[in-house]
């Protein structure tokens, strides 16, 4: 666990010194951050479980963890927005579905000779039920990563929009000699 805080910690860190200037924030930077951290770095940490020796694998899979859960969010940090809904689901559908795998794997259904039809039918049905919870997680699970990862640039483009600058001038006027006071707005359109 202790590992799980240290690695959100330095995604955080991460995600925060990307958007360090207060400049206008890139949506495609916004877009990749949110893609390689929810979408690709998982995939890479499943493909070096799979080739992992002794200890190692464990961490890999705590990391796998981390990153599919709080990595889709790191473009809308990049963006200024520490949170989205998500990643609510995301949060609540890994635990729903670990509580289903869980359940299923340990439901008890070894029958006996003298056990009556229903007690086997009891357990199958509750080994399908939370087998269907576990794949109703993970489906919550793929389309709030990918509603993260299609809504980063969104974010980015809700800071700009949140940032736009409105900056009084001084303008030559008409031919003449006069000035008039007006406005310029500068930003993106």
């Amino acid at each position: 666990m202790r590992r799980l805080v240290c690695a959100a910690v330095v995604l955080g860190c991460l995600s925060r010194l990307a958007s360090a200037e207060d400049g206008k924030k890139d949506e495609t930077t916004a877009a990749l951050l949110s893609l390689s951290a929810g979408v690709l770095l998982p995939a890479g940490l499943i493909a070096a479980i799979d080739n992992s020796h002794g200890g190692s694998s464990q961490l890999l899979y705590d990391a796998t963890v981390l990153s599919v859960m709080v990595g889709p969010t790191v473009g809308h940090w990049y963006a200024g927005r520490a949170w989205t809904n998500a990643t609510t689901i995301r949060l609540i559908a890994g635990v729903t579905g670990l509580y289903g795998l869980v359940i299923a794997v340990s439901s008890d259904c070894d029958s006996n000779p003298g056990d009556p039809p229903s007690a086997t039918d009891s357990c199958e049905s509750n080994g399908k039920a939370a087998g269907v919870v576990a794949m109703v997680s993970l489906g919550a699970i793929i389309g709030s990563t990918a509603y993260d990862v299609i809504t980063a640039s969104r974010s980015a483009r809700e800071y700009n929009a949140r940032h736009l600058v409105v900056t009084p001038v001084t303008m030559p006027g008409p031919p003449g000699g006069h000035t008039a006071i007006g406005f310029g707005i500068g930003g993106t359109f």
